[in-house]
């Protein structure tokens, strides 16, 4: 089996990196045949790892049916929805997941939505039934080569778009309609936390107890979200394999016990096994069957069939079966970090259970010491062996994670879940329920006490993320070399290994090189120039409603490019869209110097006003501000943005912000423009900027339009868009390409050498806006 595991594993990620899956027909057409070829070659496992193939082709069609057709995105319709799942409230906008029904009277409108209500007070709840008037944004995320990947998410969620409730009279809350079977179980959850708060939601502890008990995690605040990720605990408020398993096993361990009290008949030894699975299956429920209870369950019941047949096999091979099991309920399972993260910490207990009996603890009798020495062993193993993963996944690792797991795991598992449980089940006796749920409340409030003072330890966490493919290979195989039991001569070997792993940089350009990131922001702007030994960073892009940028795409860009200083930062002007993304720069790179026409609240160590006539030189790169200058002129804060021009051997960039008609006129009268390898379009291709004496007078050979998709201001102007086009310069939108990277190319000019939305074509994308080709751009990607 464990062959087949990871044959199944391996051709899952191949599948799903390519930028397409055959269609239903072809399927149909050729599934017959391939199945045919791989019964004759590899026999029964051939034919599984086809079908796997097949299956997973044909969830991602429906997914793909399932996306807003182009038709509809931008439209306004007035939909009767059903909240099905517990709305997620942020500062200004309520998150919602709807379910419009099998009839929403809209062709082609998803079934499932991501729903963003910016009035709603109070919030909806769970289970309830809404008629609503939605502006559509179909499924379109930013799209860069780091940072999270909102598409993907919603791919994995199930969720065929997004949109956002309009201002309108006709939104209101409907009574007495039926729900669907999903909302029905969410109906049922909303029940059971709407209980749970009446008996302990003023305590601190309320919102943790109900993400335990119903999996509704939409109380924490983000102090609570900070705590669990600097002390590595996150993954005891998702209600995964450990939960489920503890429920599974507590039940189990019940009916043993009845039984051994009770005359047991034929069949009986089946008793504990079904109270497991039902036990289990029921929690699983309660938190709503989300993505990582499914896996569980299907782990549990993988588990639990077996050892109905009496099959008792080797813990690996049980593995690779559970893993089997995993695909099946989910193909998508490879494109999450839960699988991973699940997987390798199962595989690293495994070998820790073989340490020990390498050192035969178990077989001598443990006492209490002997077992806090296993615990301890244990915990180290996990850190040492998840670290990569986490690093790779969430570019951070908790270093004080090992104690902090140490005191919480026990703590959850033989106090904190059984009580839960148990307060649940009495629900029905207030008298009963309270004590219960009190307790386990005070247990909660004092085990945060150590936690807050872990995480508030400097050096709790480490983020940091591996720069390249073979940083993380030597990061994993270190990583394992740490784990194999002994004897393993050479184990010495990881330490320089995982060392490499961490300090590995990626090459930058060369001596004479450049390097331009023009980043997907949104509505906004970031750009990363890279020289040979130095990094500058131009605008920092948008924050909304609490949420930056900065931890988003900047730092993920910067960090898997292997950065790890910032020479110095540059502020166009003091719009939130372009210094948004500044704060958590500077937090997570406190030494880079600031360059920018005012401070707009950001502390940076050294701050510099940007004036016409500064000039730098870096790795035979000239860098030349342009504007303002000091003339006594009452400058807009478009007008008045900080211009940059770079020029040197790797060619040459127009850095503009957001200059606008009378910018851009004062600019070519008192310093004149030559001509430019590659402009950042001015005010994101606004009407009221790029005038043909502009666009003439720079003679761009590539210009990228720094742009939101479906944003409110109609940026790019099609008048703008058509001036660079006729100008013959090679024109890219963020909004539709994605980030674009221009390196130096053999002819010292800079050309496009990846454009994201092209060459990081995945299945998960959207297809709602095609791309196009780019005249005489060669590989150099689409122009719109």
């Amino acid at each position: 089996m464990i062959p087949l595991s990871a044959s199944a594993v391996l051709l899952m990620l191949l599948l799903l990196a390519l930028p397409g899956l055959p269609g239903p027909a072809l399927v149909a057409l050729g599934g017959p045949p391939l199945l045919a070829a791989a019964w004759l070659l590899a026999g029964l496992r051939g034919c599984g790892l086809v079908l796997l193939a097949v299956w997973l082709c044909a969830e991602a069609a429906v997914m793909q049916s399932q996306r807003a057709p182009a038709a509809l995105i931008g439209s306004d319709v007035l939909v009767t929805v059903m909240v099905c799942d517990f709305p997620r409230v942020a500062p200004g906008v309520t998150r919602l997941v709807v379910d419009t029904g099998p009839d929403p009277g809209f062709p082609g409108l998803p079934r499932r939505m991501q729903v963003g209500w910016y009035e709603a007070a109070p919030p909806p709840a769970v289970g309830e039934h809404w008629q609503l008037k939605l502006r559509l944004r179909g499924a379109r995320g930013l799209h860069n080569a780091a940072g999270f990947d909102f598409e993907r998410w919603l791919f994995v969620q199930r969720l065929g778009g997004t949109a956002y409730v309009r201002s309108s009279g006709l939104n209101r809350r409907l009574a007495g309609e039926s729900l669907p079977r999903p909302c029905r179980l969410a109906a049922w959850r909303g029940e059971v936390a709407a209980r749970l708060d009446a008996v302990v939601g003023q305590r601190p502890a309320g919102a943790w107890l109900r993400g335990l008990a119903v999996g509704a995690r939409d109380g924490l605040e983000d102090s609570d979200w900070r705590l669990l990720r600097r002390t590595g605990t996150t993954h005891l408020m998702a209600i995964s394999g450990l939960h489920v398993g503890l429920v599974a096993g507590l039940a189990g361990g019940l009916a043993a016990a009845l039984l051994r009290a009770l005359p047991a008949g034929p069949g009986a030894r089946l008793l504990p096994i079904a109270a497991g699975l039902l036990a289990g299956t029921l929690y699983a429920a309660l938190a709503g069957f989300a993505l990582p209870t499914l896996r569980a369950t299907a782990m549990l019941w993988t588990a639990g069939l077996l050892l109905a047949m009496r099959v008792r096999p080797d813990p690996w091979q049980g593995m690779a079966v559970a893993v089997l099991a995993v695909l099946l309920v989910d193909p998508f399972a490879t494109l999450q970090a839960g699988f991973w993260l699940s997987f390798a910490g199962v595989a690293i207990c495994l070998l820790s259970l073989q340490w020990e009996l390498r050192r035969k603890q178990l077989a001598a009798g443990p006492g209490p010491l002997a077992w806090l020495r296993t615990l301890m062993g244990l915990q180290l193993l996990l850190a040492v062996g998840l670290a990569p993963l986490t690093m790779l996944w969430f570019g951070e690792v908790s270093l004080a994670g090992t104690l902090a797991n140490l005191l919480a795991v026990p703590v959850f598992s033989l106090l904190l879940v059984p009580l839960v449980l148990l307060g649940m089940l009495l629900l029905p006796w207030p008298s009963l329920s309270v004590p219960v749920m009190l307790l386990a409340a005070g247990v909660l409030e004092a085990l945060l006490v150590p936690l807050s003072w872990l995480a508030g330890l400097p050096p709790a966490l480490l983020e940091w993320q591996p720069a390249g493919a073979l940083a993380l290979l030597l990061l994993l195989t270190g990583s394992l070399l740490l784990l194999w039991p002994p004897p393993l001569p050479g184990r010495w070997v990881a330490l320089p290994l995982v060392a490499a792993g961490l300090f590995l940089p990626l090459p930058g350009p060369g001596p004479d090189g450049l390097q331009v990131d023009v980043l997907d922001v949104g509505q906004g702007a970031a750009v990363i120039v890279r020289t040979h030994r130095h990094v500058l960073v131009y605008d920092a892009g948008p924050a909304h409603r609490g949420n930056s940028v900065a931890d988003s795409v900047l730092l993920p860009s910067l960090r898997s490019a292997g950065v790890r200083r910032i020479d110095l930062l540059v502020i166009s002007h003091g719009h939130l869209d372009h210094y948004g993304g500044a704060p958590g720069l500077l937090a997570a790179y406190p030494a880079t110097p600031l360059l920018a026409n005012g401070t707009h609240g950001l502390h940076a160590m050294e701050y510099r006003r940007c004036r016409a006539g500064q000039r730098w030189r870096w790795d035979g790169h000239d860098f030349l501000v342009l504007h303002p200058d000091d003339a006594r002129i009452p400058w807009s804060l478009n007008d008045g943005s900080c211009v940059l021009r770079i020029d040197g051997p790797g060619g040459s960039v127009l850095l503009p912000g957001d200059l606008e008609r009378l910018g851009e006129r004062y600019l070519l009268r008192e310093r004149g423009l030559e001509p430019v390898d590659l402009v950042l379009v001015p005010h994101h291709g606004s009407r009221t900027s790029s005038t043909a004496e502009f666009v003439a007078a720079t003679q761009a050979r590539h210009v990228v339009v720094p742009s939101g998709s479906f944003n409110r201001f109609g940026h790019p102007d099609p008048g703008v868009v058509g001036r660079w086009r006729d100008s013959g310069s090679c024109v890219f939108k963020t909004s539709h390409d994605g980030a674009v990277r221009f390196s130096t190319g053999k002819a010292g000019r800079l050309e496009p050498v990846r454009v994201s939305r092209r060459d990081g074509r995945r299945v998960w994308q959207s297809r709602d806006l095609p791309l196009g080709a780019c005249a005489g751009a060669g590989a150099a990607g689409p122009m719109l």
